[in-house]
């Protein structure tokens, strides 16, 4: 071992404590596993080229590598790396620098300053990682916190997920809490209460949250589902899209399928299948719906562009506009406007705007040089109206 003097021990079942030199390889002294009944503690680095079990492990430096299965009772404190090819159990683990297990990983508690690999699967209450973690297998765990990537094979994390950087998850998971810095990449459909991701959000399947916050972009290869969704850049979604309180984005927001919810607010452009909403909504681009828009409280900023009829109990057009049917309690269209067919009780058109027909129960009140491609037509009922 680079150098080191090399010394051969022959380890059976051992009543006490083990010390073990620098530099030693430890077989085992029988059939079985190595067995310490008391704490094992290492000088430097070494070898074991059999299954160890013991009450305590501690190392001074180098690499301990196990070739076998280690089991250690109670706690391991390791001053620099440990490598077991096969499964690790502890109650408790602290490494500074890597830690790598083939196998199974079972420990209650596990810290290491470097990186940590898991081939196996992982069950533990609390992993903390300074550099890099890669979990292969399928995890349980309460809390997880790495400082730069994670790497996830899925499972179940019913606390905190808190990565510095890159956090990747290959399989289903659900969580408690997402908290990452950079981008989140999620390769199945993924479950949980709350994720905040500073960056990009990229998921390849459905994805259900209650609350969720990005950053830059979030591109979701399927069905998306919160509470509250912020998005602070371009947000798309290929199936269908629910935000069952409201829904925030600072760039544009296309949905492949249809969206519910309940508030609304766009900085640029909107498309969607269908959008159905039960409260307030402001786009600051064009809309482009194939079947429609509805709301309580709409507003359509000054200069857009609206394809597909829009539905609600207070209908506002911006100057500039040009939209299709619209349909509300209460119409109110800008100057300039080119709009088709008015439908509502009470409508008010600005100046200098061209309308293919209008349809009212209780007033319709034109400003100058208003163009009707239909005369205004007063009725007693209106229309059934469309969503």
């Amino acid at each position: 071992m680079g150098g080191e003097p090399e010394h051969t021990i022959k380890v059976g079942e051992v009543d006490g404590d083990l010390e073990v030199p620098r530099g030693a390889t430890i077989v085992a002294g029988g059939e079985g596993d190595a067995r310490v009944g008391g704490s094992a503690s290492f000088e430097g680095s070494a070898e074991i080229q059999c299954g160890f079990e013991c009450e305590s492990l501690e190392s001074r430096g180098g690499l301990l590598r196990f070739d076998g299965a280690l089991n250690v009772r109670d706690s391991i404190d390791v001053d620099d790396a440990l490598y077991v090819k096969s499964d690790m159990t502890a109650a408790q683990a602290d490494v500074g620098g890597r830690v790598s297990v083939g196998g199974r990983l079972k420990c209650r508690r596990l810290t290491t300053g470097g990186s940590l690999e898991v081939t196996g699967p992982l069950e533990a209450e609390s992993i903390e990682v300074g550099g890099r973690a890669q979990l292969t297998g399928h995890a349980s765990l309460n809390d997880l916190e790495v400082g730069g990537e994670a790497v996830l094979g899925g499972g179940s994390v019913n606390g905190r997920i808190e990565v510095g950087g890159v956090l990747k998850v290959n399989s289903a998971l659900t969580f408690g809490s997402i908290d990452v810095g950079a981008v989140v990449e999620l390769r199945s459909k993924c479950e949980g209460r709350r994720l905040e991701v500073g960056g990009r959000l990229l998921a390849d399947s459905d994805l259900t949250v209650e609350d969720a916050e990005i950053g830059g972009e979030a591109r979701i290869n399927g069905d998306f589902q919160a509470s509250r969704l912020e998005v602070g850049g371009r947000l798309s979604v290929s199936g269908r899209l629910v935000a069952s309180r409201r829904l925030e984005v600072g760039g544009s927001a296309e949905v492949g399928g249809d969206f519910e919810g309940t508030d609304l607010e766009v900085a640029g452009e909107f498309k969607a299948a269908k959008a159905m909403l039960t409260g307030q909504v402001e786009i600051g681009g064009n809309i482009e719906t194939v079947s429609g828009l509805k709301g309580h409280r709409i507003e359509i900023s000054r200069g857009s562009r609206c394809t597909g009829p829009v539905v609600g109990a207070h209908v506002e057009v911006g100057s500039g506009c040009m939209t299709q049917d619209i349909f509300g309690t209460r119409i109110y269209v800008g100057k300039g406007s080119k709009v088709g067919k008015l439908v509502g009780e009470t409508i008010e058109v600005e100046d200098g705007c061209v309308v293919e027909q209008v349809q009212y129960t209780k007033e319709l009140r034109t400003g100058d040089n208003v163009v009707y491609s239909k005369s205004a037509e007063r009725v007693t009922a209106l229309p059934t109206f469309p969503l």
